[in-house]
């Protein structure tokens, strides 16, 4: 494919091509809404938005204000302000057995070892990458057979190894380290975001900053089939 492809072919290129299931999420962090695109009337989980930007057509752009979790956070967007009883409240949902941290200071570590961003955008656009012109990062659903190819065609051409994720929330793995370092990344996301997202055994996430994008398309060929050795 050329390099100056549009969203909508590289959409239409990867999803024939590879074969994938679901389609392909696009998110954009921006301070302004383009013309067209409604704003989000209400509160979720950004991982249940984001599936439900997979189901509807055109984008949606969505505030701190929108977001009850850290997705938000880990956007780039910033969070909602809570009264202290709320933000408490919020933690007790996440905190000890059976939840996703044993302990404050264990959530707080896990922090710490995320990427932090210097600047905070006012919306976050979501939509199918067939229908955002100028994506930000793109995000594929898909098994591990086809998340390696992804992985190997950027290797092969760049050397440079790509890091996964694993132990905290989905959007936390996800989007940071991807936005600030407009790179690739990959993860099993966690219970919750499997299960607002209908993820089955098999699939996983695969997060890729749109600059690489043309150079892991043009390397799919380059793949090695594992056959002859």
């Amino acid at each position: 494919m050329e390099t100056t492809s549009t969203s909508a072919e590289y959409a239409a290129f990867l999803q024939e091509s590879e074969g994938y299931k679901r389609k392909i999420l696009g998110l954009k962090r921006s301070n302004s809404i383009p013309e067209g695109i409604p704003s989000y009337d209400g509160v979720s989980f950004l991982c249940y938005e984001a599936t439900a930007s997979l189901e509807r057509d055109g984008m949606v752009a969505m505030t701190r204000n929108n977001v009850v979790c850290g997705g938000a956070v880990y956007c780039g967007i910033g969070s909602r302000n809570l009264a202290k009883t709320d933000f408490d409240q919020g933690l007790e949902m996440v905190i000890g057995p059976n939840r996703a941290y044993s302990t404050k200071p264990t959530m707080r570590r896990v922090n710490q070892q995320l990427p932090h961003y210097d600047e905070k955008h006012r919306y976050l656009l979501m939509g199918k990458l067939e229908d955002m012109p100028d994506p930000e990062v793109v995000m594929i659903i898909t098994d591990p057979q086809r998340v390696m190819r992804l992985c190997k065609a950027y290797t092969w051409k760049t050397g440079e190894l790509v890091h996964a994720f694993g132990g905290t929330n989905w959007c936390g793995m996800s989007f940071p380290q991807v936005m600030s370092d407009r790179t690739m990344t990959f993860n099993f996301g966690d219970p919750p975001s499997r299960t607002f997202m209908q993820l089955d055994d098999s699939e996983m996430f695969c997060v890729i900053h749109w600059d690489l994008l043309p150079l892991i398309v043009d390397n799919l060929k380059n793949v090695s089939t594992g056959e002859g050795y």
